[in-house]
């Protein structure tokens, strides 16, 4: 087995990251929710946004729409990556996923990173 990934350790090392995953108390879940979002992160956040602060703003400022089409926006987004998703190792998709990445986001507006 090969050492640490220097790409998830970094990832692990972001503010807003580290703020959330402390929320969660068991670590085995805590890793397994880290590992979910950086793979969300590395295939397909990071290509529309620099940071994670950059794309929580995002997600900040859609929320704060009138238009229901725009609030819904970064959700269909998740929605679309989860329906696209198969595993790069066995081919298989990932049904788990939109409940997890769904609890992540819930997780982020509940300690104040999205509004309410």
């Amino acid at each position: 087995m090969g050492g640490p990934d220097p790409e998830f350790e970094a990832f692990l090392g972001m503010e807003e990251v580290r703020t959330w995953l402390g929320t969660i108390p068991r670590e085995k879940t805590r890793h397994t929710y880290g590992r979910t979002l950086f793979q969300y992160w590395r295939d397909y956040l990071s290509k529309a946004h620099h940071t994670s602060r950059g794309w929580i703003d995002t997600v900040k400022h859609a929320q704060r729409s009138e238009e229901n089409v725009v609030r819904k926006t970064w959700a269909l987004e998740v929605q679309g990556y989860m329906n696209g998703y198969r595993s790069k190792i066995t081919g298989d998709e990932r049904k788990e996923w939109p409940g997890k990445i769904g609890s992540q986001l819930e997780g982020h507006r509940k300690t104040r990173c999205l509004p309410d």
